[in-house]
């Protein structure tokens, strides 16, 4: 916390809010006396950048998310229904409104939320991703896996969405599907760990320990590049 903590004194505006934005979620009694003054002005600072955009849904996305580090969660849920009104098709808000809720045990209004957002915006991966991982929350697993595919298919650059539907196959005994579809994955992404590990694992499942061994050997691989 010291190196990010001296900076809330920099001769910098930008450098002031930027540490203010790291430190959201302390209390100034955190800090020592001379920092507590600057914690608390750098804050201001950067919730008066942020105001200062309050046209963009960016914005107020921001303010959303520093005032959630600072568990002032109904000034959160403000900001975040603010930006959603202001773009209803900027999916970030409504993905972390959604989040928002499901922290505080409201999932029948994060699924609002994302639902709303989904007519407006039919094939954004986020959305279909976040309202996937609901219905896996809800044990509805035939829908969960009809978004979280969609979620995969849309955006297929992530490698996140296409684990987390191949371990949502795999949650459902379709073990053969799941590989398949990180073996596809991995074609794109070669150096992913979660993919690599499950495949390592899933191979054994399956009973093709050559095929384990292999992705065993290039996950070795990468983490002796780490070690390096």
């Amino acid at each position: 916390m010291q190196v990010p903590a001296s900076l809330l004194s920099d001769l910098v505006r930008g450098i002031r809010i930027e540490a203010a934005e790291v430190l959201a979620g302390r209390t100034s009694g955190e800090f020592p006396s001379d920092l507590s003054t600057a914690f608390e002005h750098a804050t201001n600072e950067y919730i008066a950048a942020q105001e200062f955009n309050a046209d963009r849904p960016e914005a107020h996305l921001n303010l959303a998310l520093l005032f959630a580090r600072k568990g002032k969660i109904d000034r959160a849920e403000a900001e975040l229904k603010t930006a959603v009104s202001i773009d209803p098709s900027f999916a970030p808000a409504a993905v972390n409104l959604a989040d928002l809720y499901r922290e505080s045990g409201r999932e029948a209004d994060g699924e609002a939320v994302l639902t709303a957002a989904l007519q407006r915006s039919p094939h954004d991966a986020s959305l279909l991703h976040s309202l996937g991982l609901l219905m896996v929350r809800q044990k509805q697993n035939m829908k969960a896996l009809e978004l979280l595919g969609a979620a995969a298919h849309s955006d297929p650059a992530s490698a996140r969405y296409a684990f987390v539907y191949a371990v949502a196959l795999h949650d459902t005994g379709r073990t053969k599907d799941s590989i398949n579809i990180l073996e596809g994955s991995i074609k794109a992404h070669p150096y992913d760990r979660d993919t690599l590990a499950a495949l390592v694992d899933w191979w054994n499942e399956a009973g093709d320990q050559s095929k384990a061994l292999a992705y065993t050997q290039r996950l070795n691989q990468l983490d002796a590049k780490v070690d390096r």
